[in-house]
């Protein structure tokens, strides 16, 4: 599978629970509720920046992209531009 133009096939990286400013452990539900997520890079296309490279973990808008689920894993589709770091 290759991702083409200007998308990345991405795999979510699974969140884990972090402690809070309060010292507390954070929620399911509010670990979802952050606006960016990590994951790993799968695929890019050729127009996508070289700085992001197959491999690169990275951060991106979660609100972003489409879910597809091939050979039963499930992967995001993202434009390029929905990545806000490189990790």
């Amino acid at each position: 599978m290759k991702a083409l133009g200007k998308f990345l096939l991405i795999e979510k990286e699974p969140i884990i629970q972090k402690i809070g400013s309060s010292g507390l452990l954070q929620t399911e539900a509010e670990l979802e509720a952050e606006r960016y997520h990590n994951a790993l890079v799968i695929s890019k296309g050729i127009l996508v920046p070289e700085d992001i490279e197959v491999g690169s973990r990275i951060a991106f808008n979660k609100v972003q992209g489409h879910d597809i689920i091939l050979e039963g894993k499930t992967f995001r589709i993202v434009d390029f531009s929905d990545v806000a770091l490189l990790l």
